[in-house]
C-alpha cells in the first residue's frame, strides 16, 4: 500500500487524526484546474509553461501500468529535459 490511501483510510477510521491547511503558505499562487480531453498541445503549452517559470510538474495517471508509456511521450514532447 502507498502512504497516502493508507494514511487516508486510517484518518477514516479514527485511528490517526488529521489536519487540515486552511490558507496557502504566503506568497502562494492559487491553483489552476483545467479538465478537458487529453491534447499534446495542450500538454506542451502546459509543462512547457511551468519550466519556463522555475516551477515543477506532476503528471498523474490512473494506472501504473500506463506508467511506461506516458514516460515515452513526454520524453518525445520533452527531448531536452
Amino acid at each position: 500500500a502507498t502512504p497516502i490511501p493508507r494514511t487516508l483510510q486510517m484518518s477514516l477510521s479514527g485511528i490517526r487524526d488529521t489536519s487540515t491547511l486552511r490558507s496557502p503558505p504566503p506568497m502562494r499562487k492559487p491553483t489552476k484546474t483545467f479538465v478537458m480531453e487529453y491534447s499534446d498541445d495542450a500538454v506542451v503549452e502546459a509543462i512547457g509553461r511551468e519550466l519556463d517559470r522555475g516551477g515543477q510538474c506532476y503528471y498523474v495517471l490512473p494506472r501504473i501500468a500506463q506508467l511506461s508509456e506516458a514516460e515515452k511521450k513526454i520524453r518525445a514532447l520533452f527531448p531536452d529535459i
